[in-house]
């Protein structure tokens, strides 16, 4: 995780921390049913926050990366001895079957990491956000 979205992290959650603050004195002050609406919807947004860090912080474990490798071996093992057993190597079989293990390995590689890679979740909707939150109010 780099520097820049370390301090990111940190700063949502103050301003996060700050508007609970307020939010809560607010209700203190004025117990109507439109603060707590907005309480409701701070709680969500928090919520929110803690889902998609949980999210980014999560990888596959490594243990599913060893199996993906000994299920590779083994098949690869398999298809040879099965070669052997017949007394003819079979090119186009052993090749397609090599490259569909590779290619289920790097796939479940690239979700892992899903700020890179050729598949990345889009953050649009997030920039969106900060594009409305950063607009004068008229």
């Amino acid at each position: 995780m780099s520097q820049a979205l370390r301090e990111a992290i940190k700063e949502s959650e103050r301003l996060h921390d700050y508007l609970r603050a307020r939010a809560v004195r607010a209700a203190q002050r004025d117990p109507r049913p439109a603060m707590n609406l907005f309480i409701t919807s701070l709680n969500e947004v928090i919520d929110l926050h803690t889902k998609r860090l949980s999210a980014l912080r999560n990888h596959v474990p490594a243990i599913v990366f060893l199996l993906l490798y000994f299920v590779a071996a083994v098949a690869m093992a398999v298809t040879g001895y099965a070669a052997g057993l017949v007394g003819q190597r079979s090119v186009w079989p052993i090749t397609i079957t090599a490259i569909l293990i590779a290619t289920v390995i790097a796939v479940v590689m690239d979700l892992d990491r899903p700020r890179r890679g050729l598949i990345t979740v889009s953050q649009q909707s997030m920039m969106e956000l900060r594009d409305s939150l950063n607009r004068p109010v008229p």
